[in-house]
Order: C-alpha cells, then structure tokens, then sequence
C-alpha cells in the first residue's frame, strides 16, 4: 500500500543552514534537488546536483553554497518491508522503472489532479525497483576470492532460470549437500539460492508484463511455474499486487506522464535546523 501524504513544492534552504529528516517506520521522502547541495546519512556524504532525485527516511541537506537553495518534496507512507532501506536510493536514468517512478513523482509537482491515479501507477514500479536493488548482486563482488564454482553456478541460474531448476540440481553441479551449497550460497551473495532464481523469474514475469501482450498464464508457463495460482501468489509476495493488478495499473503510467500539466503550490511547515 502506498499512499502520498504531502507535495511540497518549494523548500528554501538558507546559505549555511541544513535541512533535517528523520522518518517513522513507513515513512520516507521523495526529494528533488533544484540546487546543488550536500546529502550527508549516518558517516556518509556527497555532493548532488541539481536535478538530483532520491527516497530516503534519515537525512541531511546541507547548502555550502553562498546563496539559497531549494528542494521540492515528496511525503510517502509506504506499508511495505521490502523499503526497509538504511541509506537514500537515488533515481537512475539507465534503470526503466527508476525513469518512470522520477517521472511520475516530478510531474505531482506541476499537477495534483491526478493524485489518485498516480498512486496506484507508482506503487507496482517502486516495488520492483526496490526488489531489484535489493537483490542485485553487484558485478564487483564477484572478484573476490569466491569459489569459481560458485560464480557458474551464479551463471548458470542466470541462463536457465525460465527452466524448472530444484535445490538439489543446483547442489550436484557442486558435488555437495543441498543444505550446505544453500548455506554457502546465502553467505556469498546475502540471499539464498531459491530466493534468487525466484526473484530472477519475477523480474522476467514483470518485463513480459511491460512489454508483450503475452497473456499472464502464458507468461507463468514460460517461466516454470506448475500453475498460475502459484505465479500470481509468488508475484503478490514480490510486488505488493498481482500480476493482472499490475498489468491494469501500468497502463496508467504512459498517460499520465504525458498529460498536459498546470501549476500548483503548497506551503512548507517543517523547521529548519
């Protein structure tokens, strides 16, 4: 469930000053920068542009700069654990589901209108691309002094994961006990091995629902799955909605995002330290 709380279209930072956040549990910020400014969470710090976009539940905003700076924000309260991040995820041009999310949030700033219709386009968006950053097992890690046995397996998971693929098949490719290739696996890359071809099969299930018109039984098929009752219940589990909910929902987007848009305001209460 996502739900958006508040639009706040201008907040002034004064030369020297920080803006401060600290969010509840289902709580956090969508925050485009309209300045440069220092983003700075637990030890970390970096220096965004202007345009820079990002969620993010604990925060600072510092301006160094010699003059104002503004923001323009978003309040969400998300009931969702997959957003149960410690540090702001900033939006990727390169990453369609990221595009389209800035894209739909930027555009609430110029028009209210649609406030309704967008919350339902957001949220199946913003669950995958959560789940994806979440998963992903970054390309550098793999250089590390990892069993190359390991890594082909890795590989291999990539290249069939349509196919029906068991623990145990996986566990004979290592010539070991399914427990401890599970074991090892989940150390090596922070989720078990079934978790990660599931979330590989999911993210196939969610390009096909984007971009064919292959029907949803068709789709869990194609991808291994005994029947669609179990795809659909699998699917719920990573995106917060069903496949066919989704489908729906996403064919609001595209509209939405090339709507003629008008101007809108909102006053700013929050305090600045």
């Amino acid at each position: 469930m996502l739900r958006i709380e508040s639009i706040i279209s201008d907040v002034f930072i004064p030369s020297g000053r920080s803006f401060t956040w600290n969010s509840a549990a289902n709580e956090c910020l969508f925050i485009e920068l309209l300045h440069p400014l220092k983003l700075e969470w637990n030890t970390f710090e970096v220096q965004l542009g202007a345009g820079s976009c990002f969620l993010a539940r604990t925060f600072i905003l510092r301006n160094t700069a010699q003059k104002p700076a503004a923001v323009r924000v978003i309040k969400l309260y998300i009931k969702e654990a997959a957003l149960d991040f410690a540090k702001p995820l900033f939006f990727d041009s390169l990453c369609r589901e990221s595009l389209l999310l800035q894209r739909l949030f930027t555009s609430l700033f110029q028009d209210h209108s649609k406030l309704m219709e967008i919350e339902k386009s957001v949220f199946p968006l913003l669950n995958q691309w959560i789940n994806h950053l979440q998963y992903t097992i970054s390309p550098l890690n793999l250089h590390r002094s990892i069993d190359s046995r390991l890594i082909k397996i890795n590989r291999y998971m990539r290249a069939h994961h349509e196919e029906i693929i068991t623990l145990q098949q996986l566990a004979e490719m290592l010539q070991c006990n399914p427990v401890y290739f599970s074991n090892t696996y989940t150390r090596v890359f922070n989720i078990s091995p079934i978790k990660h071809l599931q979330k590989m099969k999911m993210d196939t299930a969610m390009k096909l629902l984007n971009s064919s018109n292959l029907s949803i039984k068709n789709i869990s098929s194609r991808l291994g799955y005994v029947s669609h009752s179990q795809f659909s219940s699998i699917f719920k589990k990573h995106f917060g909605c069903t496949p066919s909910q989704y489908r729906k929902d996403l064919k609001h987007v595209m509209p939405l995002l090339f709507s003629e848009a008008g101007t809108a305001r909102s006053p700013y209460t929050d305090k600045f330290r």
